[in-house]
């Protein structure tokens, strides 16, 4: 038995299943739980991110106050800013919840703060592999930024990490080195 075809009567001791009142009792009370089984699962739609429509994204960034959701971004980007959202507003105003809100949407980042690279007191820095975080989507990256980001901090720099295909090769070699001392005797 689940929760989708529970049956009260059936879980009555075998003497009860006979009485009128349980049995009008049990009749009364499934749909109630039919009822709680569609609520519970609308719990779940947490877990279920990655099985959500576009609308649902949208409308879940809307009710959580996503204010750096982008709707125009793609579906994979967009369910990623929802599944990070509630992590980045536990930090809000941090360099790693920026770091994790600039990620959700434009790809590998790393935040710097002003002490890491020789700035000005509370300012940083950002480092991002997407190019298009400085062309046709610089609106929407300075969108999210602003609304992660320390209210006293400001953004000195983007800068693109250019990721390379190109293989690397390692070289090792054995150096034994012997230090021998010789003298001359007599």
């Amino acid at each position: 038995m689940t929760l989708e075809d529970l049956d009260l009567l059936q879980l009555m001791p075998e003497l009860l299943r006979t009485d009128p009142v349980t049995i009008a009792l049990c009749k009364a009370f499934e749909p109630v739980f039919a009822m709680l089984t569609q609520q519970m699962r609308a719990l779940l739609i947490y877990t279920h991110i990655d099985q959500l429509s576009g609308q649902v994204l949208d409308d879940l960034a809307w009710g959580w106050d996503v204010s750096w959701y982008d709707p125009t971004d793609t579906l994979e980007a967009r369910r990623e800013t929802i599944k990070t959202a509630l992590q980045v507003f536990s930090r809000m105003g941090t360099a790693g919840a920026l770091k994790q809100a600039v990620s959700a949407a434009f790809g590998d980042a790393n935040v710097s703060e002003w002490w890491q690279y020789g700035g000005e007191p509370g300012h940083f820095r950002i480092e991002v592999e997407d190019p298009s975080a400085t062309t046709d989507r610089a609106k929407a990256f300075l969108k999210t930024v602003d609304a992660v980001k320390n209210v006293r901090s400001h953004l000195d720099q983007i800068i693109l990490m250019k990721l390379s295909d190109a293989p690397h090769h390692v070289g090792v070699i054995p150096v034994i080195t012997q230090k021998i001392r010789s003298e001359q005797i007599g």
